[in-house]
């Protein structure tokens, strides 16, 4: 999952700066709020496949975490190029594995 995302936002590179913004004007905010609440459900959602048995709040807040690890590493990323943008990519992929690996397996 961690390649495709960090390739739209390397050929979109707005995109992330225009949906993290929190002073954005109203039409803006609502375009974004099918993302901002679809995100972590999704993740979460996918976390309930490997982890069944956690409790739901459990899971709920390991979604919120894992995506806030992966936005703070995605302007690290996008500024890399070339050997170190597929360092940093790795480094990311680290701290994902590490964090959820108590959770899922």
């Amino acid at each position: 999952m961690v390649d495709p995302i960090l390739a739209f936002n390397v050929a979109h590179p707005g995109f992330k700066a225009l949906f993290a913004r929190t002073d954005m004007p109203a039409g803006l905010a609502d375009a974004a709020l099918p993302v901002q609440t679809a995100l972590p459900a999704r993740v979460e959602a996918m976390i309930a496949a490997r982890a069944p048995r956690r409790p739901a709040a459990e899971r709920s807040r390991t979604a919120l975490v894992g995506i806030r690890i992966f936005q703070a590493m995605v302007p690290l990323v996008v500024a890399a190029e070339g050997a170190e943008r597929a360092a940093m990519t790795r480094e990311l992929k680290r701290a994902l594995h590490g964090y959820l690996s108590d959770t899922i397996g």
